[in-house]
């Protein structure tokens, strides 16, 4: 029987160890999964924009895509994709302010002390507002602050999902607002569609390129 609890006891204590390791390996394959995403899309945004606007939101909700697909979707399934997009990314971005914690800070400080400034306002305000501030504001780097100062996490998505409820009705109308500029947008791409596309996709492999190149790893990334 005590042979019995021990091994029980070993057990429990390896999947405590091992919690954290799948902790860390979800986050960082949500992030990739999401910035690939985000960077597919943006490369082929003409393309997508043209010929299959939805696909374009759920790789890539980004604000301006909103708007732009409100020219020619309906509000329904832009809601239902831009939802369920944002929301996967923005609990990502909460993931790795978990995982990484205070190096994402130091790491933003170090770098770029005008950033890190803005850094230290935003943690101050998030301390004095919580979750409410992501009703207000639901963006990436907000969620990742909540992630460093370990806010807790029904709390969190309770105002993720309310605060995205707002934000993506909200930014579509915006975008159904100007849907006769978005529509000129929309027309000119399509006479100029391979053009644009390649001109788009050139933009984000140079953007990347020079990113990669002009960058040190830092200790956040290396550590994963």
């Amino acid at each position: 029987m005590g042979a019995q609890i021990e091994a029980g006891d070993a057990d429990a204590l390896d999947e405590e160890e091992r919690a954290p390791d799948r902790f860390r390996r979800t986050v960082i394959a949500c992030s990739f999964i999401a910035t690939a995403g985000t960077t597919i899309g943006t490369a082929l945004s003409p393309y997508l924009l043209v010929e299959a606007p939805l696909l374009l939101l759920a790789l890539s909700a980004e604000a301006r895509h909103v708007v732009l697909v409100a020219a020619s979707s309906p509000l329904l399934p832009v809601f239902v994709i831009a939802f369920a997009r944002r929301i996967f990314s923005l609990s990502a971005a909460f993931g790795l302010g978990i995982h990484f914690g205070d190096r994402v800070v130091s790491w933003t400080q170090d770098r770029y002390p005008r950033l890190g400034r803005f850094v230290q306002w935003a943690q101050r305000l998030l301390a004095k507002v919580g979750p409410l501030m992501f009703i207000l504001f639901p963006n990436h780097s907000l969620a990742a602050l909540a992630g460093v100062a370990r806010f807790r996490r029904a709390p969190f998505f309770i105002a993720l999902v309310i605060g995205q409820c707002i934000w993506v009705p909200a930014t579509y109308y915006f975008g159904a607002y100007f849907a006769d500029w978005s529509t000129l947008l929309i027309d000119w791409l399509r006479a100029h569609l391979w053009e644009s596309t390649l001109t788009c996709i050139a933009a984000v492999l140079l953007q990347q390129l020079i990113a990669r190149r002009g960058k040190n790893t830092p200790d956040v990334v290396s550590g994963v």
